[in-house]
């Protein structure tokens, strides 16, 4: 017996020697293995109920509260007509403007009173016009959601003005036609007409549509997990991924379509901008109010929005140019308007700084409108 050893017995109790040199059985193994996992499904389900909630967000009696943390760590507030509500006090009897557009405008990242929405009403009222201003955002909508809507928004709010936000992924064929439940039909006498019907979940006077809340009817599973935060952000990334596998490379760009061809399909899309504002105009009239704001300087980008404006001008509808300006502010402040702290830079929605440019932005043209 070495020294080593001599000097452990001395100073260990025999008893604790011979558990030092007794294996664990496998029984021991795979409890304690089960007790680890039991913690750790603990741990990250009151993680993800502090920091989510579950498709279909927490219910109140003025509406629903979601939860996120994809983009930053946020809270949004809804009302049950879909609205995005500001945090700021409604003024009885003011008059209301509208905000319009897709996931930008819903703006699921921020707090209710970081977005442009909020921003604006609190520097309108401000300079002293009395305005309550609602925010209605659709993820992956484009100008035919919002044709479809506008009879609903204008009976409802009256409002003084429209201000409809769309870039250059709007103005495409995908984005007007493909897979959506309300789309542009492109006539061969050279009409346009909305066709379809958004799914009951994303109309207004229902639930809002918000992410994760599209999901095949209920499993048993979801059943027994109905109000599991651990396994409802494990199906929405599982649905996620399975989503991202399925994506077809050029999906979104013109291509041969039943009895047309490419020259139709590349025609079509040039129609694409000019139909959108036409549409928008005949549906919002002289309230309408466009924000464009182009995806970058490369070719198309531009060409996009040159046919914008082009038709803005022929319809004489206010467009407002937003990604210069934006541009021009993030440079002069040294930031990026978006991303967030778990996101690469400059990538993704607009962040809290974003939406403070963009209602430095409108600010000007909304002011005693």
């Amino acid at each position: 017996m070495s020294m080593v050893e001599t000097e452990l017995e001395r100073l260990t109790p025999r008893a604790s020697l011979q558990r030092i040199g007794r294996r664990p059985s496998p029984r021991r193994r795979w409890v304690q293995v089960g007790l680890g996992l039991v913690c750790a499904a603990l741990a990250f389900e009151l993680l993800f109920r502090i920091l989510t909630t579950q498709p279909g967000g927490e219910t109140h009696d003025w509406g629903v509260t979601i939860k996120q943390y994809d983009e930053g760590v946020s809270s949004a507030s809804f009302a049950w007509d879909n609205a995005r509500l500001t945090d700021n006090p409604v003024i009885p009897g003011a008059a209301y403007g509208l905000i319009v557009g897709d996931s930008y405008v819903q703006a699921l990242q921020l707090n209710d009173g970081q977005t442009v929405g909020s921003i604006l009403e609190r520097r309108l009222r401000q300079s002293g016009d009395r305005i309550n201003i609602r925010q209605y955002g659709w993820p992956g909508a484009s100008a035919p959601m919002y044709c479809y809507m506008s009879a609903n928004l204008l009976a409802k709010w009256s409002p003084s003005w429209v201000l409809v936000m769309l870039s250059d992924n709007d103005m495409t064929v995908a984005a007007v036609k493909a897979d959506h439940p309300v789309q542009f039909s492109f006539r061969r006498d050279g009409t346009v007409a909305l066709a379809g019907h958004p799914e009951p979940e994303s109309t207004m006077f229902n639930r809002p549509s918000l992410p994760g809340s599209r999901w095949a009817p209920p499993s048993v599973l979801d059943k027994v997990f109905e109000h599991s935060g651990l396994y409802s952000n494990l199906k929405k990334r599982v649905h996620q991924v399975v989503r991202s596998a399925g994506a077809v490379p050029g999906a979104g760009q013109p291509s041969h379509e039943s009895g047309g061809g490419r020259d139709n399909a590349w025609e079509t899309a040039e129609r694409v901008p000019g139909t959108s504002v036409h549409m928008l105009k005949r549906a919002f009239g002289t309230r309408l109010i466009i924000g464009f704001d182009r995806n970058g300087d490369d070719q198309r980008s531009r060409h996009v929005e040159d046919l914008v404006f082009q038709a803005c001008r022929q319809d004489g509808v206010r467009c407002l140019d937003m990604y210069s300006s934006i541009k021009a502010r993030g440079q002069q402040d040294h930031r990026f308007v978006r991303g967030f702290a778990a996101t690469s830079p400059e990538t993704g929605h607009y962040n809290s700084f974003g939406h403070q440019v963009l209602a430095d932005v409108l600010y000007p043209a909304l002011a005693h409108h």
